[in-house]
Parts: structure tokens; sequence; C-alpha cells
């Protein structure tokens, strides 16, 4: 699953600059501010739909789902686009290049995460 996850984010990268062109030619806007970042956290969750049968949607729950949330938003502080757990990082660091952030803090979480942020294929 780690290795999928990160495959996925570079592919998002990697089409961001068509996303940009078709904002620009569709709707004559300027696209330049568009920008993606993405946080991985491999562990356990629960996924399922949720809520009345009226107003049902589909979730995922769970510490994995919190701490890749705060991965994400912690991408703008450090200036990345693709921030991995240590766990993350462990399950698919033979298949990818890293850079390590060290060990960082994130809002709402007791202890400290070691952070690494996804370059690309090895």
């Amino acid at each position: 699953p780690a290795v999928l996850a990160c495959r996925a984010a570079l592919a998002q990268r990697a089409r961001l600059g068509d996303l940009r062109a078709r904002v620009r030619d569709q709707f004559g806007l300027s696209a330049d501010a568009i920008e993606i970042r993405c946080g991985i956290a491999t562990g356990e969750v629960i996924a399922g739909s949720l809520g009345p049968q009226h107003a049902r949607t589909y979730t995922v729950i769970g510490d994995a789902v919190n701490l890749a949330a705060r991965l994400e938003a912690a991408n703008k502080r450090l200036g990345s686009r693709i921030l991995v757990s240590e766990a993350t990082h462990a399950q698919a660091e033979t298949q990818f290049r890293f850079r390590p952030h060290g060990v960082i803090e994130l809002p709402g979480r007791a202890r400290t995460e070691r952070v690494f942020e996804l370059l690309g294929e090895a």
C-alpha cells in the first residue's frame, strides 16, 4: 500500500501541468497558483459509509488518516510537496528517492514524527 500511495502522489504531481493548461485554455484564467500537496501515512484505517440513509458519505477514519492530513499541511511550512511518515518511508524506501526532513512536531499529535519528502522513483 505505501508504494502505491507514493506512486499515486507522484502521478498527481506529474499531471499538475496538464491541469493548469486546461484551466488556462478552458476558462482563460491564470492557473499558476494551482498547487497540490500530499501527505502519506501508513497504518490501519476503517473505511465505510457513515451517516443517515439520505445523507450517507463514504469516509476513512484512523490515526493514519489524521497523520496524513497533518503531513499534507506541514508541506507548506517545510516548503515541500509530498511528505511521508516514517512507516511509509520504511515500506517504500527501496523504490523511491526521499529527502529526510528530520523529526517534527505536528499540531494535534502528542508525539513527534520523523518525516521524509518523496522526490521520485529510485
